[in-house]
């Protein structure tokens, strides 16, 4: 065993040692300005960012920008400002001569590029499929009260649940398991029948929500033939020259008579950037339209958010991200699972994100980069229902006062993917396994009152009944996928890509009762199951004219049931 991991360190002492001096000896600068279109006049405070590095500058007051030790080879470079369209362009370095970026005034231009759909930086326009993007600035906007409220603008998104703090999000008509929910990658999951993991995600930290509608992507594996939704966090970005930026953003919600507050600082370094944020709302039940009180909506809500990078050498990024989130007193004013006049809410829901990525921009001309990344992150969700329900009978007047269920959702994961290169085919590729535990329970307070013959209470007794409403258990997929999207001629852009992943669930023997006595009766045995879900994808764009596209998706997919749904129906 210790000859092994000697080995590996010394491979890994190798990596790293080649990739830095292969970063220290090929570096170039990059400078250039940016001007308006029309009037040719220099820009100042335009937004200009080597996304693949994660390099960004602004331009100063002559419109001009500058990098320095920039890794040679092939980069993208994005620009944008408020009031123009975005430009996105390849650069190749070295680069002798300055470059000048011309922007077209547009105000209400959208975002148009993305990294869900293909795992790298891509234009919608040639993704086969319908992509929607909902930016930070719309979120300052609108200050919407929930992520759905703010999708379910877009075309084809709707939500589902009239709970304001935590909704659930409808792609053409799918919702629960069949759309999955990630921030920054990391897959977000909880019950079943409540939604609650919408509401455990800040969204003074979002930079961007990317949405794709449908199978048109294999790179998430199982349950993703509804489709994808991607919270993308902020975080820090490298800079030529040390600085520090400070943020602060109250809100006030007057429907809801409650104050939020947004914090946020950064320091910036050539090769080291940190951030931190915080982001608190405490909100009452909200006033409908006609003035009326929407019993049982209030919340109270928390997020700290903690990002790190280092540029350990040119083709060496390294970023590390740590999110605590905690929700509590947030009320539930209906679901299906509930009595109709009972009331519900979350005393107390908490979800944590530790994320560490290390990205290798390798000197090979076919493979542009290797990224690997690994997260763990713990959902804790806890619920207490009043059903308000009382019932008569042999002389025993029985109320059950407090439904008390929760659960644990660990989930651990890793990903490794490339971004490959062959003439003109790019080929995302690569394998990814995480693991959920689901550790649930349920106790539930029963009053018992003895009644005589004029309904008098002669006693009153009260037990604490303890259950699982689902069995511990684990599941583990693990898959490989690949895309390739090339073109033909000028004018036809194809996308081929298959996913398939092996999944393993398994979970231990459950009794009916566990207090105030045991029941031996078993509800569900100790389980091992072995199931396959795929995916396959062919999609095309052909333009037809400048602003004319003819877009083509074929896709087809089999997912295999998640942990709740294997136990919802038992």
């Amino acid at each position: 065993m210790q000859t092994w991991i000697k080995i590996a360190v010394l491979l890994t002492l190798t990596v790293f040692t080649a990739g830095s001096a292969t970063g220290q000896n090929q570096v170039s600068r990059v400078e250039g300005v940016v001007v308006d279109a029309e009037s040719g006049r220099a820009l100042e405070g335009v937004s200009v960012q080597i996304r693949d590095l994660n390099l960004g500058v602004t331009t100063g007051r002559n419109g001009q920008f500058a990098f320095r030790d920039v890794a040679v080879g092939e980069h993208t470079i994005h620009v944008s400002a408020v009031g123009y369209a975005a430009q996105t362009f390849p650069l190749e370095t070295p680069r002798n001569a300055p470059l000048t970026v011309i922007l077209i005034p547009a105000p209400f231009v959208t975002e148009e590029i993305v990294t869900s759909a293909r795992g790298r930086e891509t234009s919608i326009a040639d993704i086969p499929g319908s992509v929607e993007v909902v930016s930070a600035g719309e979120l300052r906007e609108r200050i919407p009260v929930s992520i759905p409220e703010a999708l379910s603008r877009k075309p084809g998104l709707a939500v589902s649940s009239d709970m304001p703090w935590s909704q659930r999000v409808v792609i053409r008509g799918l919702q629960k398991d069949q759309v999955i929910l990630f921030v920054d990658g990391a897959r977000v999951v909880t019950a079943t029948e409540t939604a609650a993991e919408f509401g455990t995600i800040a969204q003074g930290d979002i930079e961007r929500i990317e949405v794709l509608k449908g199978p048109i992507s294999v790179l998430y594996g199982s349950g993703s033939t509804g489709g994808v939704i991607n919270v993308i966090t902020r975080s820090g970005r490298f800079s030529d020259t040390p600085g520090l930026k400070v943020s602060l953003h109250p809100t006030y919600e007057t429907a809801a008579e409650g104050m939020g507050m947004y914090e946020r600082a950064e320091w910036s370094s050539p090769r080291f950037h940190i951030s931190l944020s915080q982001s608190n709302r405490d909100y009452g039940s909200y006033d409908a339209a006609d003035g009326v009180e929407v019993r049982n909506t209030q919340f109270r809500d928390r997020q700290t958010q903690v990002n790190l990078g280092f540029k350990l050498t040119e083709r060496h990024l390294l970023d590390i991200r740590r999110q605590d989130f905690k929700a509590s007193d947030v009320g539930i004013p209906g679901a299906r699972s509930f009595p109709a006049n009972g009331v519900a809410r979350y005393p107390l829901t908490t979800r944590e994100l530790t994320d560490a990525a290390w990205t290798w921009r390798t000197p090979v001309s076919w493979w542009k980069e290797s990224r690997v990344n690994a997260y763990y992150q713990p959902i804790h969700r806890d619920v207490e229902l009043i059903p308000n329900v009382v019932t008569t009978a042999n002389g025993k007047r029985t109320t059950v006062e407090l439904i008390h269920p929760g659960a644990y959702h660990k989930v651990s994961g890793g990903r490794w993917q490339n971004v490959l290169s062959f003439g003109n085919h790019a080929v995302v590729a690569g394998v990814e396994g995480w693991q959920k535990r689901m550790e649930s329970y349920r106790s539930k307070r029963v009053k018992v009152e003895m009644l005589d013959t004029e309904g008098n209470v002669t006693k009153t007794v009260t037990n604490i009944i303890e259950d699982l409403p689902v069995p511990e258990s684990t599941q583990r997929p693990i898959g490989a996928f690949a895309e390739d999207a090339f073109t033909v001629g000028e004018r036809l852009k194809l996308t081929l890509g298959g996913r398939f992943d092996f999944i393993h669930t398994e979970n231990e023997q459950a009794f009916k009762q566990y207090a105030p006595a045991v029941d031996s009766t078993v509800v569900w045995q100790a389980a091992r199951d072995d199931d396959r879900s795929w995916s396959l994808v062919a999609g095309a764009v052909y333009k037809v004219a400048e602003h004319i596209d003819l877009n083509l998706t074929l896709a087809r997919s089999v997912r295999a049931p998640t942990i709740e749904e294997r136990f919802l129906d038992a």
